[in-house]
């Protein structure tokens, strides 16, 4: 009880002198948080290609030069402005944009394949290639860094089927092949999503398809945009519909699930494409539409939902083997574009480049190249695309300012087919906002 009652007195006490001292000391409140932005200037890292088309199975000889796998017809060339350096077998450059064309005459990969160097990504998405019987997807990574990166490769197909993600290291200044058909077998459409640590990496797939003793069809299958509600395939299709086995097909993938609608477009707008508006697409399966013949147009995809997607045209050709009704084809990969809000530049891998330009508003549309001369101006009405050929030759930069998506279509007289992107040149600045909260200072 004596114990009880003195500590209720000396808790009263406490009480009091704790008033006392409240009346008695002054209160500090804190000061109030202050937020500073700063501009930092990004960092210009090389870009990077992926070098030349590999056969995947080897030079294998047949003792017949039209069935061989390899061909010693092949035409490669490198288009900067600036010296280049070797990266494995793929270069990277300090300037800002470049680009590389590679046709291969004969073999199983015969066929004429033009990709953008681009700057390395932390986060990106390839849409397009097979790893069923007669398809080969060969990853190309190439890291023009000085320091290692390591990437973690998700692959997406028709069915989810739930692998685990690859992880692949790639040296400083390397580059890294690797087949998929020996990882993820009989996927006949394929999306992969690639997130890396470090500076990033540029990343390609060689699609190669060959149907019996007759290639179909190789190409590069680059950087699609982002996830995104609203993207824009710029140029799918063959330039003559007419032609018996022209085909175009548009590859979907929505991460977490979407319903999308499609809308086919000409040079004369909206074109009539039954069953494509609702779309659903299931969250990480890959959902391939064909596109109806027609003269070269382009896709609007709109969805609720974030999605990637690319196109594939194939243009058939005369017969590689000589065989009866037997036919090779070449293909042409697009990747989704969204609406930028800065300028693309290309370097045009041929002389008088042919653009397929594409706007959702009503434009006046100038090409510009390095001096900022015009090489060609064309009228692009609402929700159309447009042909225009530059006043340019081989080698020079392209540039088309904000809000279009475009590409340099390629073709050759003999069938070959094959495009090249745009990208952005300037690397914005990096807001960096720092934050200084108050604080009570120590009486």
């Amino acid at each position: 009880m004596i114990f009880r009652i003195l500590s209720g007195a000396a808790a009263a006490v406490l009480l009091v002198g704790g008033v006392f001292l409240a009346d008695v000391l002054p209160l500090h409140t804190p000061a109030p948080a202050t937020v500073t932005h700063k501009q930092i200037d990004p960092v210009q890292h090389a870009v990077a290609c992926p070098g030349p088309l590999a056969v995947p199975v080897g030079d294998v000889s047949s003792g017949d030069a039209d069935l061989d796998s390899g061909s010693d017809d092949v035409i490669s060339e490198t288009f900067t402005r600036g010296t280049s350096t070797a990266v494995g077998e793929g270069i990277s450059s300090e300037e800002p944009v470049a680009s590389t064309l590679e046709r291969v005459g004969g073999g199983d990969i015969a066929g004429l394949a033009a990709v953008a160097c681009v700057r390395p990504s932390l986060d990106q998405w390839l849409v397009g290639g097979a790893t069923t019987l007669g398809a080969s997807a060969r990853l190309v990574l190439t890291n023009p860094a000085d320091a290692p990166v390591e990437v973690t490769v998700t692959a997406y197909g028709p069915i989810d089927s739930g692998e685990d993600p690859m992880v692949i290291v790639v040296g400083a200044q390397s580059q890294k092949s690797t087949l998929l058909e020996g990882l993820i077998p009989e996927n006949p459409a394929l999306v992969l999503n690639l997130e890396s640590s470090g500076t990033g990496i540029v990343a390609q797939i060689q699609d190669s398809r060959l149907d019996g003793f007759e290639p179909a069809g190789t190409d590069w299958v680059t950087r699609a945009a982002d996830p995104a509600t609203s993207i824009v395939i710029p140029a799918v299709g063959p330039s003559d519909p007419t032609v018996a086995g022209a085909s175009a097909t548009v590859s979907l993938l929505a991460p977490d699930g979407a319903t999308v609608a499609l809308t086919l477009v000409t040079d004369e707008g909206i074109v009539e494409w039954p069953g494509t508006a609702g779309l659903v697409l299931d969250p990480g399966v890959v959902t391939e539409i064909p596109v109806p013949a027609l003269e070269q147009g382009a896709v609007e995809i709109r969805a609720d939902a974030p999605v990637v997607a690319a196109g594939i045209s194939r243009v058939p050709r005369d017969s590689q083997s000589g065989r009866d009704e037997s036919v090779a084809y070449d293909s042409m990969w697009v990747a989704g574009q969204t609406s930028s809000d800065v300028p693309l530049s290309l370097v045009a891998v041929t002389d008088s480049p042919v653009l397929s330009v594409y706007s959702a508003t009503h434009q006046s549309v100038e090409i510009t190249n390095q001096d900022g001369s015009v090489v060609a101006s064309v009228d692009v009405p609402a929700r159309t695309v447009q042909t225009v050929t530059a006043d340019a030759s081989a080698g020079e930069v392209l540039t088309v300012g904000a809000g279009i998506e475009w590409v340099q279509v390629v073709r050759e007289d003999n069938g070959f087919i094959t495009a090249v992107a745009p990208a952005p040149t300037e690397v914005p600045d990096l807001d960096v906002a720092v934050r200084v909260d108050g604080y009570v200072p120590e009486s």
